[in-house]
């Protein structure tokens, strides 16, 4: 411990001085903080899957549990949407996600 405030800044500084500049959080970093919770994957072809994520790798893509693929209503339809295909597991690439959102539980 420093005997003095005084010498704290003298303490401190060649810490920041060598400390290298923290790299923005990637895609996969920012997606880890919603494993096993469930979430809406929307594709870039436009389906759209919902499933509790399980696993992501350093590429981004991941792996959803007890998945369904939803039937997006067509725009102007009076017809309900039809119930979710379930899927069960599927990987999802990451060059296929357009947007993940997550869900309440």
């Amino acid at each position: 411990r420093p005997s003095s405030l005084r010498q704290l800044p003298q303490l401190l500084a060649p810490c920041n001085m060598q400390s290298p500049p923290i790299p923005p959080p990637s895609a996969a970093d920012r997606l880890s903080v919603y494993l096993d919770l469930p979430v809406r994957v929307v594709l870039t072809d436009g389906r759209t899957i919902r499933g509790v994520l399980q696993c992501l790798d350093a590429h981004g893509n991941i792996i959803l549990a007890r998945a369904a693929q939803l039937e997006a209503p067509a725009a102007g339809s009076s017809t309900p949407p039809r119930a979710p295909v379930e899927i069960g597991v599927a990987m999802v690439p990451a060059k296929a996600m357009r947007s993940c959102h997550a869900l309440a539980k």
